[in-house]
């Protein structure tokens, strides 16, 4: 999905030329941004404006590893004005119906294979996203996910400290970020289970032991990491949830919802930290990083069909 919504969200959130018809703007700004990151449009669709919202559909983009067929993308952006002057304020909603993501592949049987498997594989979204540039405050109300099968996912965000420096990119633009509130549910029957254990894969496959057994070295663990995590942070109830999450690994089934509050907010610059550090898992690292921050955490694993 991020080749998509992200690229999307980025394209009519750049500052533009004001002129008259809105829709051309973003749909020149779009496409622009989608080729600079490597998305060449195969197939342009029909562009229309309706009552201020802009729709695209039946657009093809071809990536180097990805082809996104898109069936409808509609987008309303109040605030053009605000985010080219950098002060005021701006909302976007958008709406996805019918998103197919295809493997691209040299082969064209597995290439034709691959279309027919995703044929009937479509994915829906909503996002509602306002910023208020002059109180650097960001809010995410919803961006929601249907993917194929019992597969979805949903998000929403209330952060401050972000200005529109960030517009222009680069990590020390967004050093004043910091999250207030994290809202994140995800159901996987499936649909994640491919990039889990693709990452793996990838992560383990050179180490001494068969799958099996280095598995279960890192479900041993990932449940020591979860149960050193400071209570003040991780109440014991979100522990238990964390490690019913462990236990269904590496392809874990169900529903896990995380809740995360933070007063004064959680800067978001500490993080790159701790990822560069010689153990980001160290109990007393992750305890900085969280540090001023409270984590819900629940897990309601699928029934067990085998």
């Amino acid at each position: 999905m991020r080749p998509l919504f992200a690229y999307c969200v980025a394209a009519v959130l750049a500052a533009t030329p004001a002129l008259a018809d809105a829709c051309d703007v973003e749909r020149d700004v779009l496409l622009g941004t989608l080729a600079r990151n490597g998305f060449a449009v195969e197939t342009e669709g029909s562009f229309t404006e309706t009552f201020g919202a802009c729709r695209v559909r039946d657009m093809v983009l071809a990536g180097p590893t990805l082809t996104l067929d898109i069936g409808m993308l509609e987008w309303d952006l109040d605030g053009l004005a605000a985010l080219q002057g950098g002060s005021g304020s701006a909302k976007l909603t958008a709406t996805l119906d019918n998103l197919r993501m295809i493997p691209s592949v040299d082969d064209p049987w597995i290439g034709y294979m691959l279309k027919e498997q995703n044929r009937r594989n479509t994915i829906d979204g909503t996002l509602s996203v306002s910023w208020d540039m002059d109180a650097a405050r960001l809010e995410l109300e919803t961006l929601t996910l249907d993917m194929p099968g019992d597969n979805a996912l949903s998000v929403s965000l209330r952060a401050s400290g972000v200005s529109p420096a960030i517009l222009t990119g680069g990590p020390a633009n967004a050093a004043t970020a910091a999250v207030e509130r994290l809202e994140l549910v995800v159901t996987n029957q499936g649909f994640a289970d491919g990039l889990i254990l693709s990452a793996l894969a990838g992560a383990m496959s050179g180490l001494p032991g068969t799958p099996e057994s280095q598995m279960t070295a890192t479900r041993r663990d990932a449940k020591a990491v979860v149960a050193d995590l400071p209570d003040t942070i991780v109440n014991p109830s979100s522990k238990a949830a964390l490690s019913a999450l462990v236990d269904e690994a590496p392809a874990p089934w169900g529903t896990l919802a995380i809740t995360v509050a933070a007063d004064p907010p959680l800067p978001l610059l500490r993080f790159p930290a701790l990822a560069l550090s010689s153990n980001p898992f160290d109990p007393a690292a992750l305890g900085f990083a969280l540090d001023g921050a409270t984590i819900d955490v629940t897990f309601d694993p699928a029934p067990d069909t085998e």
